[in-house]
């Protein structure tokens, strides 16, 4: 399904067609929207089971975020039957393309990696800037369509992201393990990613058929 909002040709993928994405929404000056559960304890937990692997997603907040993509990995580990996919995501002036100038972008086993160089005169941003507009999103698609979308992604495609930030339980059998997702975009290092349960994806870009 097309929509035209604004000045953008948006392609959607999810289930819902009542909805509508504006195109103030898919700007990525704007700092993501997050909304931190008054009670998580409480919330309805959702559960995915594949290969005897069970994953329970305890919700956190609710997050949307609207950016540019600066990496799209595709995993082949235990993980990837429920999140496939990560996405190295940027905002504010790092949605600009024109930043790569000065800051070069790799994804590798799960982490996102940035080095600044000179290459082009002084680097217009400092390393804290990049770290709060910066991020690795583990994504965890909610159904068939969100996971088509995200399989689409390239680097510098515009996305827009909606959904629950989620802490992970995961049970194999053998043993019970627990990811906790971030919750501040000031962090870096182990632990620094966000989970993120995604129900809707709003893309600019290629056309996907």
């Amino acid at each position: 399904m097309f929509l035209l909002a604004g000045s953008g040709l948006y392609t959607r993928f999810t289930r819902s067609t009542s909805e509508t994405i504006t195109g103030s929404e898919m700007a990525v000056s704007n700092e993501p929207i997050q909304k931190l559960l008054s009670a998580p304890e409480l919330a309805e937990s959702i559960t995915l089971e594949h290969l005897g692997i069970r994953w329970q997603m305890l919700p956190q907040a609710e997050y949307r975020i609207a950016a540019r993509v600066l990496q799209s990995t595709q995993y082949d580990d235990w993980q990837a039957a429920f999140a496939p996919i990560d996405l190295a995501l940027g905002w504010g002036i790092i949605g600009d393309p024109q930043i790569d100038k000065w800051i070069d972008w790799r994804q590798s086993d799960r982490w996102y990696y940035y080095r600044l160089h000179r290459r082009f005169g002084k680097v217009p941003l400092s390393q804290e800037y990049v770290i709060e507009h910066s991020a690795n999103v583990h994504v965890i698609p909610a159904n068939d369509d969100v996971a088509a979308g995200l399989h689409h992604l390239q680097a510098n495609d515009l996305v827009f992201l909606e959904g629950m930030l989620v802490d992970v339980v995961v049970n194999d059998g053998h043993a019970i393990r627990k990811y906790s997702t971030s919750l501040t975009r000031a962090d870096e290092g182990d632990a620094s990613c966000e989970i993120m349960y995604v129900e809707r994806l709003v893309t600019t870009g290629s056309e996907h058929r």
